[in-house]
């Protein structure tokens, strides 16, 4: 699925938190970050935006009650994150390694990655493998 027409719309603000509004595909990147952070948080929260639009349209997430700011699904969409965002393409850009923000998803990270190498490029697959592991 080709997410490159879509828009996301990153605001920059006073704030140092970066929320993402997924009912107007828009963001916020705060305005003391380096170019290549800002950028970061550009891809990181666009990624977001087009792993959840994905799930919505090939997964059955609302039958079961996933949800985009907790549980399962967020906790996939950050892992997913570190996993894509780690990758030579991106890595070469921002010129610095990915990291989880959330240390206490550390471990399903390792093992999520697992499923990512096992998955060869299925996105579908991947995802409800990792979402039973979850």
């Amino acid at each position: 699925m080709d997410f490159s027409n879509n828009l996301y719309i990153g605001f920059i603000s006073i704030f140092d938190c970066n929320p993402r509004y997924f009912e107007t595909k828009s963001f916020q990147i705060f305005y003391k970050k380096t170019m290549l952070e800002k950028l970061e948080v550009a891809f990181h929260e666009s990624l977001h935006f087009a792993f959840f639009e994905y799930c919505d349209k090939f997964i059955e997430i609302k039958s079961k009650k996933l949800n985009y700011n907790s549980g399962k699904l967020w906790e996939l969409s950050e892992i997913f994150n570190v996993i894509i965002l780690n990758q030579k393409e991106f890595h070469d850009i921002l010129k610095r390694e990915e990291k989880l923000f959330y240390p206490d998803l550390s471990n399903k990270l390792i093992v999520i990655k697992k499923v990512w190498n096992e998955s060869c490029n299925d996105m579908k697959n991947f995802i409800i493998k990792s979402l039973d592991i979850l």
